[in-house]
C-alpha cells in the first residue's frame, strides 16, 4: 500500500457518495473516481484497477455490477468495503468464497456508524444478563421514507448478534399473534426524512432499559466509512464482519 491508498467509491454520483467526497479530505486517501448505475462494465473494471479501495454504496442492482467486474479473477488485492444494505445471501456468498483465494480483504458493514458499534458491544453486555432473569428483548427502528429495504439491514445485523448469546433465541419481523418465547421481534417505520433509528429494548415485568442510537446526519455514516476502510487496509486478506472492527 502507497502513503494514501488510492480510492474507488462505487456509488460516487448518489448522496451517500457525494458524503463521502466531503469528508475526504481528514483522511489519508487518494480518490481516483467512482462509478453509479450508469457505469459500464467496461468503465467500472478500468477503475477498480487503478485503485487500492473499494467503497460500494450503491443497491443490491448496482452491486451485482461490482460482483461482475470482479467475476474475471482478474482484481486481486483490493480492499472492499460493502455498505450496501438489501443484499442477498448469493451476493454475500460471492465475497465469503472469493475474498482469500484472490488476497481480497472484505468487510461487510450494514452500518458505518462508530454508535452503532457501540450500541452492539452495550446489548452484547446486557443481553446474557438480562436473559437469564427473564426479560424479553425487543428492537424498533425507523428511517426516511425513500429506504427500500425494511427491517434495515443494521436491525438485522444486532438481532443476530444477540441471538449468538443464546442458542435458542429467533429473530422475527413478522408477527402475527402473541409473542413467542425467546423470541427478538423486530418492527419497522417509514416516514419523513429520518437519517436512521434504532432501539434495543430489553423487558422486564417491573422494568426496562432501552439502548437507542439515533443518526443526525449522512455525513456520520460517510465518516464512518472512511474509518472503516483505514482499518480494513491494516487487515489480512479475508472475509471480515463488523463485529471484528475495533477502532481503539
Amino acid at each position: 500500500m502507497t502513503t494514501q491508498p488510492k480510492l474507488w467509491v462505487h456509488g460516487l454520483t448518489g448522496r451517500m457518495g457525494a458524503s463521502i467526497r466531503q469528508e475526504l479530505g481528514a483522511f489519508h486517501f487518494s480518490l481516483v473516481g467512482g462509478s453509479g448505475l450508469e457505469s459500464g462494465l467496461s468503465e467500472l473494471s478500468s477503475g477498480l484497477s487503478e485503485s487500492d479501495c473499494i467503497i460500494d454504496v450503491t443497491s443490491p442492482i448496482g452491486h451485482d455490477t461490482l460482483i461482475e467486474a470482479f467475476e474475471g479473477g482478474e482484481l486481486t488485492k483490493k480492499r472492499v468495503l460493502i455498505c450496501t444494505t438489501g443484499l442477498s445471501k448469493q451476493q454475500l456468498g460471492h465475497w465469503k468464497q472469493t475474498a482469500k483465494p484472490r488476497g481480497l480483504t472484505v468487510l461487510a458493514a450494514p452500518n458505518t456508524s462508530l454508535g452503532i458499534l457501540l450500541m452492539l458491544k452495550s446489548a452484547l453486555a446486557v443481553a446474557g444478563l438480562s436473559l437469564a432473569n427473564g426479560f424479553d428483548i425487543e428492537m424498533e427502528e425507523t428511517h426516511h421514507r425513500g429506504k427500500a429495504d425494511a427491517p434495515s439491514g443494521t436491525a438485522i445485523f444486532l438481532a443476530r448478534n444477540l441471538c449468538k448469546t443464546n442458542p435458542k433465541l429467533k429473530v422475527t419481523s413478522q408477527r402475527k399473534g402473541a409473542r413467542e418465547k425467546n423470541e427478538i421481534g423486530i418492527s419497522a417505520t417509514r416516514g419523513g426524512g429520518v437519517f436512521g433509528e434504532h432501539r434495543i429494548r430489553f423487558l422486564g415485568d417491573h422494568e426496562e432499559l432501552a439502548i437507542t442510537h439515533r443518526a443526525f446526519s449522512r455525513s456520520l455514516f460517510a465518516r464512518g466509512a472512511l474509518l472503516l476502510t483505514e482499518w480494513l487496509v491494516k487487515q489480512q486478506p479475508g472475509f471480515h464482519k463488523l463485529e471484528e472492527v475495533s477502532l481503539n
